[in-house]
C-alpha cells in the first residue's frame, strides 16, 4: 500500500497435504527485483525470505517496473 500505488489487490491462501502457498498479486508500478537499494539492508524482501526459510519455506517475488508484483510464498 505504501509503495505499490496499486488499484487492486488479490489474495490467495491454499492448504492441502502438501502445505499452504499463499500468492499476492498486484497492478501496481512495480519494480527492478535485481536492484538492490536502500529498502534491501532493511526488513523489506531479504527479511521477509529469511522468515520464510526459518520455517522450511520458500519466497519468490516477480516484479518488473509498469507491471505489477507478485508474491508468493510456499510453506511445507
Amino acid at each position: 500500500a505504501r509503495h505499490a500505488e496499486a488499484s487492486s489487490v488479490s489474495v490467495d491462501l491454499r492448504t492441502g497435504d502438501e502445505g499452504t502457498s499463499l500468492v499476492v498479486r498486484d497492478d501496481g508500478r512495480g519494480f527492478d527485483v535485481d536492484r538492490r537499494g536502500p529498502s534491501s539492508r532493511g526488513l523489506g524482501r531479504g527479511g521477509m525470505a529469511e522468515r520464510a526459510r526459518l520455517v522450511g519455506g520458500e519466497l519468490t517475488i516477480d516484479s518488473r517496473p509498469g507491471f505489477g508484483t507478485e508474491l508468493s510464498l510456499k510453506v511445507p
